[in-house]
């Protein structure tokens, strides 16, 4: 599919199998792997480091475990992708969303309750924009043009 700036979308699919329930039910929460999301227009993602932060001393034979230690090996980061794609002239701000105590979850769906994370909304261009205009009349936010355009 082709987002609304011309370019192919991907698919979620991460470099490592990382399942956001097992991290949930380990108490780990959202802004520990991505550290701007209540302070930051992006979110941001987690790096090899971010990981290994948790999983350095990691024994389990689980190969993505291995992966991730190769990956720190080779300096490499994972290309975690992205999820949504906005048109140029179109901005979203993380930190404004948590400063109104927008949970993840509207936006990114149950992502906790999920082992594989997915796009929660295929939206793209006038579509992506319709949703995100009825989130706004529904919570009584700025619906005007400059909210989210430059």
């Amino acid at each position: 599919m082709t987002g609304c700036d011309g370019r192919e979308a991907r698919a979620a699919d991460p470099p490592l199998g990382f399942d956001h329930r097992a991290h949930k039910k380990a108490g780990v929460a959202c802004a520990q792997c991505h550290g701007g999301a209540g302070t930051e227009t992006w979110a941001g993602v987690p790096t090899v480091e971010d990981c290994l932060a948790c999983h350095a001393f990691d024994l389990s034979e689980h190969p993505d475990i291995a992966k991730l230690r190769a990956m720190a090996r080779e300096g490499l980061a994972p290309d975690w992708g992205g999820l949504y794609r906005l048109a140029a002239h179109a901005r979203f701000s993380h930190r404004a969303h948590a400063h109104a105590k927008t949970a993840c979850s509207a936006c990114h769906g149950k992502t906790g309750e999920r082992e594989v994370s997915f796009r929660e909304n295929q939206r793209f261009g006038e579509e992506l924009m319709d949703w995100c205009i009825s989130c706004h009349v529904e919570k009584k936010a700025a619906t005007d043009c400059l909210t989210c355009h430059l």
